[in-house]
């Protein structure tokens, strides 16, 4: 078995292909829709062909036998809707299989959640929603396998920033209809306002409102602004996704009882932030809720198995800032304290067992920060020599460059990122593959 990956830089797009024989599917798109090029939000809010669904839709945590299929609706009034959703086998939709009914309402902000069951495992289907006479884009999903799959093709993205760049790398990702799904990594928006997100380089779009988000509104006009734009729509049209949320979903740099980015004094509680983007999130992501737990597993068939971790709202703990060779004992001992976690104890049960009683070939952990150590005991300064000025700094970036690297991963957990690591050597677990955000 091979494993292939590409990367072409925006905000971290790859594409990952776990196969027995490499395998090299049709790039060209074969399912069009009316969407064009790119539409800004204002435009999108007053052409017609997409009303009342804007935001257009989306799928995702597909199953063998199911999918959450997503939409929202824009009405003028906050009464309750009825709104018809529809599954078939063809791009017509004449083919019907799955068809129902979902209710919504202002709680929701109007977005509306399906999950389509009685479906075959493996399997490319189309779907829709219908309100007041009116039909959304068709979408497209699939099913996971259940027997032995040949190959998988999976883009796994994050950190999508609408301040600092277009999002035409999801454009060229939706242009594929090779993937299985997409894996996002978290970071779908950020909290910031306008000129706070880039630091010194200059916005690309500016949001339309430019202030930091705090409140449950604020949060839910982002997702909205984001799903407005063309490329975002139109990814979310052609693959499921696998989704978990990073720090930015709320405030950056985010553990269990705060953020750097939270200031409780002019912000109020965390816990009330945290939950109001939480809400938000669930709400426009199509993930499929499971009162506060967002870790979940995906079988695909033999082959894979892909964990999608959280190791950023569960339980983790406050990060230590002060390291590297010269930090002070006080910040090496709460580092080193075993006790110090990046998740909870029932999460690393669920993973340590999940990943031990697989039999897929490949294991895939999808989690937000990087599990590799970084090491800079011997750093190296060759290129330094004959300039003064940077030999003179070669201390402080040293202690930067460690600090930066493992502030925010799992090296800021030592103690559990090891014994994640021992484990996984005393059990033989073979074929991991670490995604990181």
């Amino acid at each position: 078995m091979r494993m292939a990956l590409k990367v072409s830089c925006l905000f971290f797009i790859h594409y990952c292909v776990l196969s027995q024989n490499l395998f090299e599917g049709n790039e060209q798109s074969y399912f069009h829709s009316t969407i064009p090029t790119r539409i800004g939000s204002a435009q999108a809010l007053t052409d017609e062909r997409f009303a009342p669904f804007y935001h257009g839709v989306a799928s995702g945590d597909p199953l063998s036998d199911r999918v959450i299929l997503w939409t929202r609706v824009t009405v003028p009034s906050n009464d309750p809707i009825s709104v018809e959703w529809f599954v078939a086998t063809d791009t017509a939709m004449t083919m019907i299989v799955r068809r129902g009914i979902v209710s919504t309402n202002s709680e929701k902000d109007f977005t509306c959640k399906v999950d389509a069951d009685g479906l075959v495992p493996g399997t490319t289907y189309y779907y829709m929603f219908k309100y007041d006479g009116k039909n959304s884009l068709i979408g497209r999903t699939k099913t996971t396998q259940t027997d032995n799959a040949s190959h998988l093709r999976f883009a796994f993205v994050s950190c999508s920033n609408y301040t600092s760049g277009y999002f035409n790398a999801y454009r060229k990702i939706s242009e594929r209809n090779d993937l299985d799904a997409i894996i996002h990594l978290g970071d779908y928006i950020y909290e910031y306002g306008n000129r706070i997100s880039s630091g010194s380089l200059a916005n690309v779009r500016d949001y339309e409102e430019d202030k930091e988000i705090i409140s449950l509104a604020e949060y839910r006009a982002r997702y909205a602004l984001h799903r407005l734009d063309a490329d975002v729509r139109r990814l979310h049209q052609q693959h499921p996704f696998l989704y978990v949320w990073d720090d930015h979903e709320a405030a950056n740099n985010a553990y269990k009882d705060g953020a750097q980015n939270h200031t409780p004094s002019s912000e109020g509680e965390w816990s009330v932030r945290l939950a109001a983007s939480k809400k938000a999130c669930y709400e426009w992501m199509p993930i499929r809720e499971n009162t506060d737990i967002l870790y979940r597993k995906f079988r695909y068939g033999n082959l894979a198995e892909v964990f999608m971790i959280d190791t950023r709202m569960e339980s983790r703990d406050i990060h230590v800032v002060n390291l590297g060779d010269n930090a002070p004992q006080a910040s090496k001992d709460s580092l080193n304290n075993p006790s110090r976690k990046i998740m909870s104890e029932q999460q690393f049960v669920w993973l340590t067992e999940g990943l031990k009683n697989s039999t897929a070939q490949w294991k895939i952990i999808g989690n937000q920060v990087l599990f590799t150590p970084i090491s800079l005991k011997n750093f190296d300064t060759t290129l330094f020599i004959g300039n003064p000025t940077l030999q003179a700094i070669t201390p402080l970036l040293k202690s930067t460059l460690e600090t930066g690297y493992n502030a925010d991963s799992w090296g800021n957990f030592p103690a559990q990122r090891n014994k994640l690591h021992d484990f996984i050597r005393d059990n033989s677990i073979n074929n991991i593959v670490f995604f990181d955000g």
